[in-house]
């Protein structure tokens, strides 16, 4: 076998592979003895005729189609592996010659895997997503148990209400004829859940138990029976009961019949740390999910159109496996929803082409990291999977090929460069804090006073904002990085975060004072354990550090060594 490598445009290529007569004439032999038993030769019984007796009955090419697929079954992936191209679809082969004495040729065409070239994926930044749990979270979370421990209470002094669970019994017409699915007796309906079409709930509100009444309603133009979309139909109704949620007191007696907890109080607090948990859980993926996007968005590729179609073949194929768990088959889906294959499978593309970009690019981010897997990394992952599926690791490990291994291998990389990246770039959301700090020294005695805030919008970064100081008789020093301050001074000091430390923007004002030299205050700041630090300042000669601890956006502690400031 030969196999020649001609690279296409579009991140596509064609592969020409050469199978030698040799090679071709075995497939010819195995198509031959998988079908002999087909032919009824006069003279033999049936699968006793030689091959050449059947070739000259039916023409030399009987076998050509099987003995074709034989040769390519066997070579493909041989030819594939070969070509030293990293193929990311399925080929389409076409054969380009073929007979008995001569060597067999045939052309794959392959999607390959585009290059990536990353653009900024370390220097961008994204909003930290929200946390919080509020008082009307933990309310409503508190409305949703106390009606799941509703009760429903029969009512029959009454017509029906808004809100009123019915039992009815119903019969459907279109064009003076019942149609299919339009009738049932005992049906359950909830007024007010929009579970019929058009107003057919509305109209039953004032109606009584035992009375009979008629529905008149239209069918969705797009409904998914496509003889009643738009259709004008008349419902005989009969309202049969009529059920009503009696809802429990929220109080100490309630919070003790559905939790651990003898009071409301605890209860309610229990509510908000089991929602602060799952809302830090969501918050995190949130943060992973923002700043991958961004990075991707940043990155650029050519997906080639193979490579997009068989993404969608498998979330097609994910699809109708959800679908048949759940009992459900994807022939009556599109039946219910009145869609056809076409239409789901350009529907799924901006999802399959979101997919793709965001795995070639964590990809490309593992490759310009560097980033490694090591054996221990796929032990403790493989343990993990061991405690879900309930068994022993190592009996778990002995079940897995190396080419599963290799693609966890892969997985595990490609999840250590969203922490990456995560870790890089998104910032704590600081909004609107602001310290007073007292500050003494030797010829010092004053305040520094500081602005916390957040300068996302329009692509600006979380900054740190030195507001005044002032101090003995009105004198003081700026601390600015870079800035030369005098006697008198009034500036602002600005830390940016850069995705990896938080940096002092330097400010430069000149003030004439009589008999005070200019100082100059230099330092940089980082993010370490949570607190702001400018360490390895000088100030007229005198060193210290600033420190501003901040915890979930809230600064909440801030230090500052005395200095000895001489003038």
């Amino acid at each position: 076998m030969s196999v020649q490598v001609e690279k296409l445009e579009k991140n596509m290529a064609k592969l020409t592979v050469e199978v030698s007569q040799e090679q071709f004439q075995d497939a010819m032999k195995k198509a031959f003895n998988k079908n002999k038993n087909r032919f009824n030769i006069p003279g033999f019984r049936r699968g006793k005729a030689p091959m050449s007796m059947i070739e000259k009955m039916y023409g030399e090419g009987v076998f050509y189609e099987d003995a074709a697929d034989e040769a390519i079954n066997a070579t493909c992936m041989d030819a594939m592996n070969e070509s030293g191209l990293d193929i990311v679809s399925r080929p389409e082969v076409t054969v380009e010659q073929i007979g008995k004495d001569k060597p067999f040729i045939y052309s794959a065409l392959v999607a390959v895997k585009p290059e990536v070239t990353l653009g900024e994926y370390k220097g961008v930044e994204v909003q930290k997503a929200d946390a919080e749990v509020t008082d009307a979270d933990v309310e409503a979370e508190l409305k949703r148990v106390q009606d799941q421990n509703a009760r429903l209470v029969t009512v029959e002094d009454r017509p029906v209400a808004d809100g009123d669970q019915t039992v009815i019994d119903f019969e459907g017409y279109v064009d003076g004829e019942t149609f299919d699915g339009g009738s049932a007796e005992d049906f359950q309906l909830t007024i007010g859940s929009h579970a019929f079409i058009d107003t057919f709930e509305e109209q039953l509100i004032g109606k009584n138990i035992g009375e009979e009444c008629e529905v008149n309603v239209t069918f969705p133009t797009e409904y998914h029976a496509k003889e009643l979309a738009g259709k004008p139909a008349m419902f005989k109704v009969t309202v049969k009961e009529i059920k009503v949620k009696e809802l429990p007191e929220l109080d100490d007696e309630f919070a003790s019949e559905v939790s651990e907890f003898e009071t409301l109080d605890e209860y309610k607090e229990d509510i908000k740390a089991k929602l602060s948990e799952r809302k830090q859980k969501a918050a995190a993926s949130e943060n992973e999910n923002r700043v991958v996007d961004k990075v991707v968005e940043n990155a650029s590729m050519e997906i080639p159109d193979r490579m997009l179609d068989g993404q969608i073949d498998n979330m097609v194929q994910e699809m109708a496996r959800n679908m048949e768990s759940q009992g459900l088959s994807m022939d009556l889906y599109l039946k219910y929803t009145g869609m056809t294959s076409e239409q789901i499978r350009e529907q799924m593309r901006p999802q399959a082409e979101k997919r793709i970009k965001t795995r070639l690019t964590l990809e490309a981010v593992v490759k310009a990291e560097n980033i490694q897997v090591s054996d221990e990394d796929l032990d403790k992952e493989i343990e993990e999977m061991a405690k879900v599926y309930q068994m022993e690791a190592d009996q778990l490990k002995k079940y897995l090929g190396e080419a599963e291994k290799e693609q966890m291998k892969t997985d595990l990389a490609v999840q250590k460069a969203v922490d990456l990246i995560a870790a890089e770039n998104i910032s704590e959301p600081l909004v609107g804090i602001e310290i007073l700090l007292s500050v003494k020294g030797e010829g010092f005695d004053g305040y520094a006073s500081f602005a916390l805030e957040s300068l996302l919008a329009d692509g600006g970064k979380p900054s740190l904002t030195y507001v005044s100081a002032g101090g003995y008789d009105n004198a003081g020093s700026a601390l600015l990085a870079g800035e030369e301050v005098t006697y008198t001074m009034d500036g602002t000091l600005y830390y940016e975060y850069d995705g990896t430390s938080w940096q002092c923007v330097a400010i430069t004002e000149e003030h004439a004072a009589d008999g005070y030299p200019n100082a100059k205050f230099e330092g940089v700041g980082y993010l370490k354990d949570s607190v702001l630090v400018t360490e390895n300042w000088s100030l007229d000669g005198s060193s210290g550090y600033i420190g501003i601890t901040v915890s979930d956006g809230t600064v909440t502690g801030m230090s500052m060594a005395d200095y000895l400031w001489r003038v």
